[in-house]
Order: structure tokens, then sequence, then C-alpha cells
């Protein structure tokens, strides 16, 4: 047999080499393919089986291949589905975003005032004095924050019919099954 290079003795009565499938002066990377054969099996059986051998080897590389293919259509196909509903209600989540900005810059607004009236009242607890500020709960801006707050509620649950239809609508006419013309 053949091995890295070398001739061994019994490589003269290999089936594979007296049908000039391998070579004694070539060297491989792995074992070499006498390696794995009986003295006994003849060529053509061993062709047969490494023939085999070679188309499970391909069989199972596409369909690995096929279903790499699949997953990445399915994950466009869902992309594409993801900016479909996203377009669809993009009113709706810009309005949300700005009213969440209001909001958000509103609190600022009344933190500031929280941390000036605390400051004025240590101020006036240090020096002394009796007289206490602090926030009107029912003041414009706190009002103001509510009133966001409820409408964003609103508009999300617009947003989410919007978006249930939007998938039914969808869903029905990938569903519908396409009348025939002329008749």
């Amino acid at each position: 047999m053949l091995h890295n290079g070398n001739i061994l003795e019994d490589c003269d009565s290999c089936p594979i080499r007296k049908v000039e499938l391998c070579h004694p002066s070539t060297i491989y990377d792995r074992e070499p393919p006498c390696a794995f054969v009986d003295e006994d099996i003849e060529a053509e059986e061993w062709i047969k089986q490494e023939y085999e051998r070679i188309k499970r080897y391909e069989a199972a590389v596409d369909k690995r291949i096929k279903a790499e293919r699949e997953r990445k259509a399915k994950q466009e196909a869902a992309q594409k589905r993801r900016k479909e509903s996203q377009w669809h209600v993009h009113k709706e989540t810009e309005e949300i975003k700005r009213l969440k900005k209001k909001i958000a810059k509103n609190e600022r607004i009344l933190s500031r005032a929280d941390s000036l009236a605390f400051a004025f009242n240590m101020t006036n607890q240090m020096f002394g004095y009796e007289e206490r500020k602090q926030i009107n709960p029912n003041n414009p801006l706190q009002l103001e924050i509510e009133s966001c707050k409820k409408r964003i509620a609103e508009i999300e649950a617009i947003k989410k019919q919007k978006l249930k239809e939007f998938r039914q609508s969808r869903n029905e006419s990938a569903h519908r099954t396409p009348t025939p013309t002329g008749e």
C-alpha cells in the first residue's frame, strides 16, 4: 500500500493500482485511497462505493445550501413585511415620537422648576424665613404632560388597529386565488 508517498510491499496487489487510480509516486494530504481498500474488493466495486459516497456528500452539501437560501429568503421576506408595516403606520409613529419629545421637554422644565423651588426653600430655611415654595401639581406643563400621555395611548391603539387591519388584508391577498378572466 501507499502511505505518504512510500511504496509498501502490498502495493502491487492493490486493486486500485491495477486500474491505475492510484500511483506510488503521488503524495496525498491524507491517507491515499488505497488505504481504505481491502485487497479482496474489486476495483469496480470500490469505484461504485466511492461514487455513492461522493453522491451522498454532495447531496448533503446541496441540502445545506438549499436550507441556507431558504432561511435567507424567509429573513428577507420578513424584513420586507416589517418595512411595509412600519410604512403603513409611519404617521402614527412620527406623532408618538413628537409627543414623547414634548413630554421629555416639559419634564425637564418641571424638574428645573422643582430644583429651583428646593434651592429657594433651603435658602429660606438657612436664614430662618418661613416662606416656602412648591410647584403647583395642576400647572399647565403637568396638565400638558398628562394630555400628551393620553394622546399617545390613543395613537398607540389606532396604530395597533391599523397594523392588525394591514396584516389581515395582506394575508387575505396572499391567500386569494386568482380568478380566470374572460369566463
